[in-house]
Order: structure tokens, then sequence, then C-alpha cells
């Protein structure tokens, strides 16, 4: 509803103010103050324009809330991915330590059987030594006997010899000792 100054200025008139008071109260009210004051259809104006960026906010929001859950559920779908690319490195690292468990399970077997092997046959070759050793001890000790034997008889033919010599040049020197006398 507009402000209408002549009914403003005839009710002042009307509650006792003189005629140019409230002439002048009325153009003041409406150069300053009416001026400023929103009409119905500046407050409709306004609310229409209200509406309308809510409209658009709301569209956005909507447009932002799609968006978001399209982000989520690609994020989602990327989660899985990573999740399930990790359940198979899991299972790969799995299988290759499971291998590799296997592989060294193996190979100490075969180190095992050769320590064994290796053993065994330092056992026979120590018998053998021992053997050999036991074989050379006896034919030492047999060689020994022998030579004691030589020697005991070159003993006897020494002394004899120094016997025979003794006896030899004792009867030459009493042969001489028969000459000379």
């Amino acid at each position: 509803m507009p402000f209408k100054a002549a009914s403003y200025q005839r009710q002042l008139e009307e509650a006792g103010i003189d005629h140019k008071h409230a002439q002048a109260h009325a153009m003041a009210m409406e150069s300053f103050v009416v001026s400023e004051l929103a009409t119905r259809d500046d407050l409709e104006r306004m609310f229409a324009e209200w509406k309308a960026e809510a409209v658009r906010l709301d569209a956005k929001i909507d447009n932002l809330s799609a968006e978001t859950k399209q982000m989520e559920a690609r994020l989602d779908a990327k989660i899985d991915n990573l999740s399930a690319e990790t359940k198979q490195m899991e299972a790969r690292l799995d299988a290759k330590i499971d291998k590799l468990a296997a592989e060294t399970k193996q190979m100490e077997a075969r180190l095992d059987a050769k320590i064994d092997k290796l053993a065994a046959e330092t056992k026979q070759m120590a018998a053998r030594l021992d053997a050999k050793i036991d074989k050379l001890a006896g034919e030492t000790k047999q060689m020994e006997v022998r030579l004691e034997a030589k020697i005991g008889a070159m003993e006897v033919r020494l002394i004899r010899w120094l016997v025979g010599t003794i006896a030899g040049s004792m009867g030459l020197l009493l042969a001489l000792l028969r000459l000379t006398s």
C-alpha cells in the first residue's frame, strides 16, 4: 500500500497540528521515510528473488549431494579394488613364502643327507686308516722282532769273530813269543 501524503497531512491537522507543520511533516515523511520503506511489491519481488535463490541453492546442494554420492561410489570401488588387490598380493606372497619354506626344507633334507653321507664316509675312512695303522703297527712289530733277531745273530757272529780274532791274535802272539824265546 503506497504512502498517501495528503491523507497523512489531514490526519495531522485533525489531530490539532497547524496546516504548515502538518504539510512539512507529510513532505518530510514522503521524502525521507517513505522512500526508504519497502512496498508490498518490493517485498514480493524480494521474496521471489529469495525463492529463486533458494531453488538455485537447493539445486546446487542436490547437485553436490549427487556428486558426493558418485565420488563415494568411486572411492568405494577403488577401496574394494585395492582390497581385492591386497588380498591377491597377500595370496601371492603366502604362496611364495610356502614355496620358499618347502624349498628350504628340501635343501635342509639334501644337506642333512650329504652331512650323513660325509659322516659315514669319514667313519669308513677312519676305520680304513685305523686298520692301516694297526697293520703298520703289526708289520713294525714283526720288523722289530726280525731286526732284533738279526741283531742278536750279528752279535753272536761278532762275538765269535772277536773270540776267533782274539784267539788267533793270542795264538800268533804265543807263536811270536815262542819264536823270540
